[in-house]
């Protein structure tokens, strides 16, 4: 595994701490600035449910078509990363 992104990094911090929406729009900044990044995308989406935002989370969810991608860590794997 390759070691973790500044954004990553900062992004875990902020998850750690509690803070989901900051966390959220962390993650935001950083798909913008790498959009193939899926590791985001899953995130965002997660940050956004962690804050009580299911139905927003599920959008999103869907929006970014993360239900469809085969070749990314799963959400298990997100949660042994520390998330």
């Amino acid at each position: 595994m390759s070691e973790p992104s500044t954004a990553q990094q900062e992004i875990k911090r902020l998850e750690s701490a509690g803070d989901y929406l900051q966390d959220y729009e962390r993650a935001l900044r950083a798909i913008k600035a790498e959009p193939q990044d899926v590791r985001h995308k899953y995130i965002a989406v997660r940050c956004l449910a962690r804050s009580g935002a299911t139905r927003q989370a599920l959008g999103l969810y869907e929006r970014f078509g993360l239900g469809e991608i085969d070749d990314v860590d799963t959400p298990d794997d997100l949660a042994a990363d520390g998330g």
